[in-house]
């Protein structure tokens, strides 16, 4: 057996995810010049599409005010680090995000 590639470990994770449910799409839909939009350019590393459209899937009832302050609370990265935003991400996401209704 020869050494695994990127390309090797790249499709065995993208099989996991498919496993766990999740949708896998061509990496053609991530393409700026595509015409699926996902993203303005390949340093976009949110799909902010997407990201509007699960809080409002998630939470139907928010008005557009507080979507709107919960994508900025997502999106941004104020951290000393790169790990220390993604740590930030990661329990925002699974802790949720604390804001003010009024």
């Amino acid at each position: 057996m020869g050494a695994v590639t990127e390309y090797d470990l790249e499709h065995a994770t993208l099989e996991w995810f498919a496993e766990l449910g999740y949708e896998v799409l061509p990496s053609d839909h991530l393409d700026p010049e595509s015409v699926y939009n996902e993203r303005a350019s390949q340093s976009d590393a949110v799909l902010v599409g997407r990201l509007d459209a699960a809080i409002r899937r998630l939470n139907p009832d928010l008005a557009e005010d507080t979507i709107e302050q919960a994508k900025k609370q997502v999106l941004r990265r104020d951290q000393a680090t790169l790990a220390l935003d993604n740590e930030v991400l990661h329990r925002l996401m699974t802790e949720g995000i604390e804001l003010e209704v009024v």
